[in-house]
């Protein structure tokens, strides 16, 4: 995938009233790699930084539940998103956090393939 492959425009999904309140004004763009069963979207806005929202139903919630745990614990010892809201009910998890400056390891591959694994 290059490039604007990546990703693609879409409206935003239906989100717990407590996310859709910190997401408004934002442009969305569903992440197409790297999911492992979970929706990843990307929330943008003129003059405004970057947010990822990740979304896990049924088996997948449990793994939102881990990376907010994780994010958590490593906050302050790595360099890490800050968990900005994290929200779960009986079959959905959600996960809202800030963008890292930089490129992803995806982009980073993308680039420059011969760095990849051999």
């Amino acid at each position: 995938m290059a490039g604007n492959e990546r990703e693609r425009p879409v409206a935003p999904p239906a989100l717990p009233v407590t996310i859709g309140k910190l997401v408004e004004g934002h442009c969305w763009a569903r992440d197409l790699v790297g999911e492992a069963g979970c929706a990843v979207y990307r929330l943008h806005r003129p003059g405004g930084p970057d947010l990822y929202l990740k979304h896990g139903r049924g088996p997948f919630a449990g793994d939102v539940v881990d990376e907010m745990v994780r994010l958590r614990w490593l906050a302050g010892q790595a360099a890490v998103p800050a968990v900005r809201h994290f929200a779960i009910d009986a079959d959905d998890a959600w996960l809202l956090t800030t963008a890292l400056p930089g490129r992803t390891a995806y982009q980073v591959l993308e680039g420059d393939p011969a760095n990849g694994p051999a």
